[in-house]
């Protein structure tokens, strides 16, 4: 069953590590390719399958990308500035923390974790007032196009709540070895998403290694 859960800290200073186990399979060759959420891979210093051999690498960016936007969803509010005094928002990731403590410090922010439908199963149940969920996301499982729903789904712009790098894009990882699979997924790069997401882990990746814990990326 899907369950939420509560931390006190958050994601990036736990040391969560979301690829780990897909990392070890694709390295240990029971599987050939992985897809994930660009901005879930950790940058080149924290990709922790990668002190060993057989490496893996980001074999193809697939296109065309997702709004890299942020999402406020909520039953009432429309956006961050319309939250009341001390509103409850739900977000585990750091990165989202501190930018809306920024522009928003009396908000309480809470640590949720889980699937995109329990997060809302606790919106539902009034434990939050909002939740910060990613745009693309919310795309892909339809949320966003569905006009039955309940949710008030409003991006939030990046001069107020900037994206994750590679948010928005999906990526497909490989053996740094594997010759056959490298050449094909080569036939289904996206040339614009190669490059922007090469330009956002490239920044990201110079400034990383000022973060003073292990695990996802913060920013």
């Amino acid at each position: 069953a899907a369950k939420t859960s509560t931390q006190q800290l958050p994601l990036a200073i736990q040391g969560v590590d979301f690829t780990g186990a897909l990392d070890e399979a694709l390295a240990d060759g029971i599987v050939d390719v992985v897809v994930h959420s660009l901005k879930d891979i950790p940058p080149a210093n924290r990709w922790r399958i990668n002190a060993e051999e057989p490496r893996i690498k980001i074999g193809a960016y697939l296109g065309p990308r997702e709004n890299p936007l942020d999402v406020l969803v909520s039953r009432e509010y429309k956006s961050i500035e319309s939250l009341p005094v001390g509103g409850k928002v739900g977000s585990a990731s750091l990165r989202r923390q501190a930018q809306l403590l920024a522009c928003r410090p009396d908000l309480e922010i809470i640590n949720i974790r889980g699937n995109v439908d329990a997060r809302l199963a606790a919106l539902d149940r009034g434990e939050l007032d909002g939740l910060i969920l990613a745009c693309a996301g919310l795309k892909r499982l339809g949320i966003l196009s569905d006009d039955n729903t309940s949710y008030k789904c409003n991006p939030i712009q990046a001069d107020v709540l900037l994206p994750c790098a590679g948010q928005g894009i999906i990526a497909v990882t490989c053996r740094e070895n594997d010759a056959t699979t490298i050449s094909l997924l080569r036939e289904v790069d996206h040339h614009d998403n190669r490059i922007a997401a090469t330009t956002e882990r490239s920044f990201l990746d110079s400034v990383d290694h000022l973060s003073p814990w292990s695990g996802r990326p913060p920013v």
